[in-house]
């Protein structure tokens, strides 16, 4: 529940486990790499895409690391608008 409330809290930094699970699909990266580029342990990656919870049983700082490892292989976050959370490939410049 502590989770759930600062995932409400803080919106713009904490992820759902299935906009995890879903922004790690298209970089075709394992498990053994997410965990390596995030610097996380594979357990603390494990509770953050866990399928039968819908906010990451992982702190803040966990979660920001997911966040900026994610957002460095350019995957943009979509938030609650009307249409439901997301995440998709960020263009690239030309």
């Amino acid at each position: 529940m502590a989770v759930q409330q600062a995932a409400q809290e803080t919106p713009r930094l904490y992820l759902s486990t299935s906009q995890v699970r879903a922004a790690k699909l298209p970089l075709g990266w394992s498990f053994t790499v997410f965990s390596a580029r995030t610097q996380l342990s594979t357990q603390t990656l494990g509770q953050a895409m866990r399928q039968d919870r819908e906010w990451p049983a992982v702190d803040l700082a966990s979660m920001l690391a997911i966040r900026r490892t994610l957002e460095a292989a350019n995957i943009e976050f979509i938030s609650e608008n009307g249409g439901g959370i997301g995440v998709r490939l960020r263009k690239l410049a030309p």
